[in-house]
Parts: C-alpha cells; sequence; structure tokens
C-alpha cells in the first residue's frame, strides 16, 4: 500500500502505511529479513522524495547494512542500495561519497553482470552524471559511451536508451561539441515528449537541446526549444526550485531572443549560456538511480576545481598515505638532494604523510607541466613500491575497491598496533621490516609507528 501512495504522490500516506510494515516486520521477525530491507528501501525513497534527506539516509544505510548481514557484500542486491544511498549523498552535498558509492555499485555490478545489462547501463549513467558535477567531462564521457554501446548491444529501446542520450547530449554542450549535442538532445526531447509530455525531464531535454542550437547559431530554433522548456518547468513548478530553475531558463530564453540566426556570441558561448553566479549549470532532473529509485530536481551541488590535475592531486594523496618511512628513498628516486630531505626532516619532525606530500609538492615544482602519474609510477616501482604504483595506475572503480578493502585491513592492524605491546619490535623483525628506521622516530609516536610498520610491511617496505 505504501508503495501505491507513492507512486500516486501521496507520500504522507505513503510513509504511514510502510511504518506501519515496519513494526509489523519488527513484531514478527526480531532479526534481518529480505521482505524488511526492501520497506526500508521504500522508506528511504519516498523521504527522499519529499526532501527528508536525513530520514532517507537513516532508512537507506540501515536498509545497506541489513542486505550486507543477509548476502554479504558481493551481492547483486547491494548494488541498488548502494546507489540509493549515493543519490542522497549527492543531494545533500557531499560529492565525494556520493561518486564513492556509485563506483562502488557499478564495481559490484561488473562482477555479477558479464554480459551487457540495464543495470550496468544505469551504473554508468549516475558515475557519468557525478563527474558532469565536477565537471571532469572526459571521465563523464568515457562513461556515457560505454553505455550507449551496452545500450545498442541490449537493444532496449525506451526511457533507458534515451537516458543516456541526454546524458551525452549534456555533456556535449558542456564541451562546446554542439553538433554531436544536437543529435542525442534531439532523439531525448523527441521521445520525451511524446512518451511523457510536460515533465521535468522533458523540460531539461529540450534546455540543453536550445544550448545546442544557440551555439550552432540557430538561434530561431533554440528560442523555440527553450520556450517548450520554460513552459514545462511552469507546469511542474511544485516538483522544481521556482527559485534556481524557472529563473534560469528564463534568462537563456531572453539570451536566446537577443541574437538572430547565424549570430556569434560576443564572448564564448557556453561562458553565456551556462553560467549562473558563476557556477556551472548542472540541471538534475535525470540524476537517478533507475534501478528502483525517484530523485527531485532542485539542489545544485558544485565544487570547484584546482590548480593541480585532478587525477594528479588523487595520485599524490595515495602516494602520501601509504608510503610510510620509506619517503626518503622516493625522495631521492624523484631527484631530491639530501640536503632538501634533511629539510623536510626538519619542518615535519616524523610525520610521515606530511614529508611526503613535501617531496612531491617539490618535484611537481621543479618539473612543472612535465609532471605525470606515468612518471610517478616509474619512480615507486624503482622503489620497490609496486603495490602503491599499482594502486594510482588503477581504474576509478578500482581505486575505490582498494580504498574500501585498505579500510578494512587499517581495523585489523590498529588492533594488533594496540594489543602486541612491548613485543612489536619481534613482529616487525618477523615481517623483515628495518628497526633503526622504526626507533629513529620519536618516542611519543611509538603506538602510531607500530602501525607504521604494518602498512609499510602490507606495502612491500
Amino acid at each position: 500500500m505504501g508503495s501505491i501512495y507513492h507512486s500516486r504522490g501521496d507520500y504522507k500516506t505513503a510513509i504511514r502505511y510502510l511504518n506501519d510494515a515496519l513494526e509489523m516486520w519488527d513484531r514478527l521477525l526480531h532479526g534481518s529479513s529480505v521482505d524488511k530491507s526492501k520497506t526500508l528501501a521504500t522508506l528511504g525513497i519516498v523521504h527522499g522524495f519529499i526532501g527528508n534527506l536525513k530520514e532517507a539516509k537513516e532508512y537507506h544505510m540501515r536498509c545497506l547494512e541489513m542486505r550486507i548481514e543477509i548476502f554479504g557484500e558481493n551481492h547483486p542486491m547491494i548494488g541498488p542500495s548502494l546507489n540509493n544511498l549515493a543519490i542522497i549523498y549527492d543531494r545533500m552535498g557531499d560529492l565525494e561519497e556520493a561518486l564513492n558509492l556509485h563506483l562502488r555499485a557499478l564495481a559490484l555490478k561488473r562482477r555479477w553482470f558479464y554480459k551487457p545489462n540495464q543495470s550496468l547501463v544505469n551504473s554508468l549513467n549516475n558515475v557519468a552524471i557525478q563527474y558532469m558535477f565536477r565537471e571532469e567531462y572526459d571521465k563523464a564521457l568515457q562513461y556515457l559511451q560505454e553505455a550507449e554501446k551496452m545500450q545498442k548491444e541490449i537493444a532496449a529501446g525506451g526511457r533507458h536508451s534515451v537516458y543516456t542520450n541526454l546524458n551525452l547530449g549534456k555533456v556535449f554542450v558542456y564541451m562546446e561539441q554542439y553538433e554531436q549535442a544536437e543529435m542525442h538532445l534531439t532523439l531525448a526531447s523527441e521521445w520525451y515528449e511524446e512518451k511523457r509530455g510536460s515533465n521535468i525531464i522533458t523540460a531539461e531535454a529540450f534546455e540543453f537541446l536550445g544550448m545546442a542550437l544557440h551555439g550552432l547559431g540557430r538561434h530561431n530554433e533554440a528560442k523555440e526549444a527553450v520556450g517548450k522548456s520554460l513552459a514545462m518547468y511552469k507546469n511542474e513548478s511544485a516538483n522544481v526550485d521556482v527559485d534556481k530553475d524557472i529563473p534560469r531558463v528564463r534568462a537563456l530564453l531572453d539570451k536566446v531572443s537577443l541574437c538572430k540566426d547565424k549570430d556569434d556570441l560576443p564572448e564564448s558561448r557556453t561562458a553565456m549560456i551556462l553560467r549562473v553566479d558563476g557556477r556551472p549549470l548542472i540541471a538534475e532532473g535525470n540524476n537517478q538511480n533507475m534501478d528502483n529509485t525517484v530523485n527531485k530536481v532542485g539542489s545544485d551541488p558544485w565544487k570547484p576545481m584546482t590548480a593541480v590535475s585532478k587525477d594528479l592531486q588523487s595520485a599524490f594523496i595515495i602516494v602520501a598515505e601509504d608510503t610510510g618511512y620509506r619517503w626518503r628513498d622516493l625522495a631521492r628516486r624523484l631527484g631530491l638532494t639530501e640536503a632538501q630531505i634533511q629539510g623536510v626532516v626538519s619542518k615535519h619532525q616524523g610525520r610521515l604523510m606530511e614529508c611526503c606530500m613535501d617531496v612531491l609538492e617539490a618535484w611537481q615544482k621543479a618539473l612543472g607541466p612535465k609532471v605525470t602519474t606515468q612518471l610517478l609510477q616509474s619512480a615507486l616501482l624503482d622503489c620497490d613500491l609496486k603495490a602503491i604504483a599499482e594502486t594510482i595506475g588503477a581504474t576509478e572503480e578500482q581505486k575505490v575497491e582498494i580504498i574500501n578493502h585498505k579500510k578494512k585491513l587499517s581495523a585489523v592492524f590498529y588492533t594488533i598496533a594496540e594489543d602486541t605491546g612491548p613485543k612489536w619490535k619481534d613482529l616487525a623483525r618477523k615481517l623483515g621490516l628495518n628497526l633503526l628506521r622504526l626507533t629513529a622516530l620519536r618516542p611519543d609516536t611509538t603506538a602510531r609507528s607500530r602501525n607504521a610498520a604494518w602498512m609499510c610491511w602490507k606495502h612491500g617496505g
């Protein structure tokens, strides 16, 4: 009954029935069950739809924990739960965690589905949308092109196919590849208009089609497309952010109306049509998990890019966290002098991660644009730090799996570090570690040194 009322838009009644169902499950089954997890998932979806994000997160977390308890971490049922939770983190503005969860879900599905599968296509789209939020359009395009290829192999049309078309169109608009954008957005807008009528996603499709046509200099057609979009947003005013979405599209329509066909814009095309208050426009109408979730338009989370490439920045963080007291070996391979190394030691006084990060930043400053992830990998391999080299060269999905594995191992390492006591040096010898380096650390960091020992051993130290 709760699901039925949710589909009718009566969310208050839906929540009441779902809460009653959950109470019944608690009375009948004191432990975990598949049906109880479904009720939790539906409660999370309904609360998320009406904007109760804190409650939605709690229900999705409970559902995920219950399904892991029942099935383990690598069961297909875990994927949709990860996607649902990712969408809530996205709407709460935590884009890092949202991307992490979507990548985990995608990696899980890849293990289970050996052939092209619609659920895989949806996860590829979810990951691509997160990269669009981060303005990493090349990565977004990579996942969407894989989704498009897979969609053709599945040969399933309808909403699933145009979902990928819409996202491809958006990426091509951001990349100023307007002819490609027009092709995908025309397919998407025509399908949504025919099948869904006046709808948020239909409005978004026409909005981006208008941008593509405007970029091609076909301003009269662009005006017609954006006009349709504005009318649809107004019709759906109960489900959009009226203080942001409608003024944004109205402003776009005003700009398009000022141009005649084949006119050039006075500045970069996308600079005028894709920026609002200095931020990139990323409409969010189709940012949803199509497995079993509905997402509401409204939030527009965004984080600024840094001067350093994100891939290299990510690699630096991984290396700094994992290298341990082998940072001196890495510093030498990267060309730092002994005087520079001693300066780092004096500055950070045994704080290993800070020492390593200083070395990496000094190396980057010295080489400038010549610094690449591949050069860093080569230096790590020369230091016999193969595991770290493989980690920074891994795909985004593989990195997520490695990080989660490290978190589990860290819990074990910390337990050993706390319980080993004065015999930690005996264990260090058994692990083949260099005791001279360990004892050179400051006395007040002994417990931390023990844990660093296990981490260095894990990474081939």
